[in-house]
């Protein structure tokens, strides 16, 4: 079980379609339940990920800020990239519904770098980026899966 963890929310403008954004809300509260039933003295960041990273306020257990509801732009892997660095301080999961902008195939790169369980990306959306297969690839539907090792 992970001491902290960094949770990324990709607020670019195809998650305004189709409930994402709620869907979104939903995961992140039943990663707040999970944290909190299991280690509640855990530390979570919260990222907003669009045309640039953005560290949100937020306290476990409390309501998500309003700007996960504001969606537009792109997500950029180079940014996200970027942000996280080649050396991640803590595991990360990534709520997205796969569609961001990686011209050069770096995510796929990236996140083999690092140990099994450190990166986890977990799909939203019924029209969800199919395509993204990969063992740190999850389903909403399997969000406590992605859970499970998590970090480990």
């Amino acid at each position: 079980m992970v001491n902290e963890a960094t949770i990324v929310c990709d607020l670019s403008g195809s998650m305004m379609e189709c409930g994402k954004r709620y869907a979104m809300n939903t995961a992140l509260r039943t990663i707040d339940q999970y944290y909190q039933m299991l280690n509640p003295d855990a530390e979570i960041k919260l990222l907003g990920w669009g045309d640039e990273i953005e560290y949100l306020q937020w306290m476990s257990g409390d309501d998500f800020p309003e700007k996960l509801l504001d969606c537009h732009g792109s997500s950029g892997v180079d940014t996200l990239i970027k942000e996280l660095g080649d050396y991640l301080d803590a595991p990360v999961l990534i709520l997205s519904d796969g569609y961001w902008d990686d011209r050069d195939n770096e995510f796929e790169s990236w996140a083999k770098s690092h140990d099994d369980g450190y990166v986890r990306v977990v799909l939203l959306g019924a029209d969800a980026n199919r395509r993204l297969d990969a063992p740190y690839v999850f389903t909403a539907e399997n969000i406590l899966a992605a859970l499970e090792e998590f970090g480990d």
